[in-house]
Order: C-alpha cells, then structure tokens, then sequence
C-alpha cells in the first residue's frame, strides 16, 4: 500500500513537472511566434496560417488542411492545399516555427511542443529521405551520393551562417 502511495506522489510529481515544461514550452512558442509576426518579410497570408496555427499546439491538437484551407480561404482567396504546404515549408525554413505534420490520427500540422511531438514530425521527413537516398544511389550510385550529401550538408551550414542546429 504505501508502495503504490509512494509511486502514485511520484507519478503526480512527475505529471506535474511535465505540466509545467509544457506552459513553458507553449510560452516560448507564443513568444516566437510573436515575434515572426512582427517581422516586415512575412506576408499577410501567412501571417494569417501562422495565426492559426499558433492556437493548435502540439500533435494532439493537429488541425488537418481541409480544415485550414476553410477557414483562411474566407479572408484569402489564394489557399488551397499546395498553397498551405508552401506557406508551412516557408514558416518552418525561413522563420524557425517548428511547425510539425501528423501523419496519423489527429492529422494535420500543429506548433511542435514536446520531444515526442518533434520526433513524431521528424519520423515520416527521415523515412522519406531514406527513400530518396535509396533511389538515388540506384540512380548515380555509392559515391556519387555520398559525395552529393556532402554537399548539401555544406549548402545547409552556409545558409545557417555556419552554425550546428
């Protein structure tokens, strides 16, 4: 009994450290992305997604494209689902949102809270890769590849000013 009373106090404890790495977590991303949005480079539209997404944190809470296509398109006559992909692709590349997109249930994209949600984002990215790489060493073979991600690796760390993310 005071095993279990012991390890339920623990449990509790633990919940509640998580709870609280979560708001913070949440507050940086409020943070962020109020900073993205008071940047003279980012266009209306997607302000608009970005404003949208801000209020769907976390893989839980994915909203799906059908669903942001809707509810943009009344202000935006441009969306439609490619346009979302781009603007998403944009956010993520050009301005650090960590924007995540489930490919399971809830589907959709959602601002990356946790660990769990950031490697759940990254599964299908890597898996997707892996892929291509395949395809490509079939293409132009072993070292030729090796050599080709080299050089995107240096292409990456140039646009990055050089430094390690």
């Amino acid at each position: 009994m005071a095993t279990q009373l012991q390890h339920a106090k623990r449990t509790s404890g633990e919940l509640t450290g998580e709870l609280a790495f979560m708001n913070d977590r949440a507050a940086e991303l409020d943070a962020q992305v109020t900073r993205v949005l008071g940047r003279a480079d980012l266009d209306e539209p997607t302000a608009e997604l970005l404003r949208l997404l801000a209020g769907h944190k976390g893989a839980a809470n994915a909203i799906c494209i059908r669903e942001i296509v809707e509810r943009l398109t009344l202000n935006v006559e441009q969306w439609d689902p490619r346009t979302v992909k781009a603007a998403v692709k944009d956010l993520v590349e050009r301005f650090g949102i960590p924007i995540g997109g489930s490919r399971k249930k809830p589907y959709g994209y959602f601002l990356i809270l946790t660990a769990e949600d950031q490697a759940d984002a990254a599964r299908p990215l890597r898996r997707e890769l892996e892929s291509l790489s395949r395809r490509l060493r079939k293409l132009i073979g072993k070292m030729e590849t090796a050599r080709l991600f080299g050089q995107i690796q240096l292409q990456l760390d140039r646009q990055d000013g050089g430094k390690a993310t």
